[in-house]
């Protein structure tokens, strides 16, 4: 089965790392994503100046914003909300999310999201991305910034990958996925295979006797 280039996106990349289920409820079932207010606000809010630290720290020759990265070869495409050039010649990878960070910093969706556009800028233009930013806006404005690795980035293509390969089987996947996710998750009413919600305990409190 053969992809056309823009078949599938780095966001793509980005649900999978939340729960490979989404793939299947998007290209098999042909669900599209609600859009909540949520979302409409982390669109709203990709202005120059919530990069200024950013600029300010690594000094870039060139700063795009929301340039279109596409590998024919890979079948992904993929708008990073910046994309800076360092007189280093290296890319840096910016992104804005009207989100929380995790206790350890950017989440494991984000970084993989991160990596895909490190993928692509390098296919595309070759550009070397060494670095990655998610500028989180909650519960207040925080840098996080990571390297992009090798390892980081054959984890990304490999995903890019098993993506294609839940389209061509058709079937939904099972994988082992928390309750917690499936309660934040915008697909959860197309699930095939929902989480349990896990059964609330009662302390028993027996009234005092008069």
């Amino acid at each position: 089965m053969g992809f056309g280039e823009t078949a599938f996106t780095v966001t793509d990349v980005k649900h999978y790392a939340y729960c490979p289920t989404i793939i299947y409820i998007k290209y098999v079932l042909g669900v599209k994503e609600t859009t909540t207010e949520y979302m409409k606000m982390g669109r709203e809010i990709h202005y120059e100046k919530k990069i200024l630290p950013i600029i300010a720290k690594y000094k870039p020759l060139t700063v795009e914003k929301t340039p279109y990265l596409a590998c024919k070869k890979l079948s992904f495409s993929g708008i990073p909300d910046y994309l800076l050039v360092t007189s280093h010649g290296y890319g840096v990878i910016v992104e804005v999310k009207w989100a929380e960070p995790s206790r350890s910093g950017i989440k494991k969706d984000h970084k993989l999201q991160l990596g895909a556009y490190a993928l692509l800028a390098e296919r595309s233009k070759n550009i070397v991305v060494r670095k990655g930013v998610v500028y989180y806006l909650k519960p207040q404005p925080k840098l996080y910034e990571i390297t992009i690795t090798g390892k980081l980035l054959k984890e990304a293509e490999k995903i890019m990958k098993k993506i294609k390969e839940i389209v061509v089987k058709g079937a939904p996947p099972n994988p082992k996925i928390s309750w917690r996710k499936c309660k934040g998750c915008n697909y959860t009413r197309y699930c095939p295979t929902p989480a349990k919600k896990p059964a609330q305990t009662h302390r028993h409190n027996p009234r005092k006797r008069l």
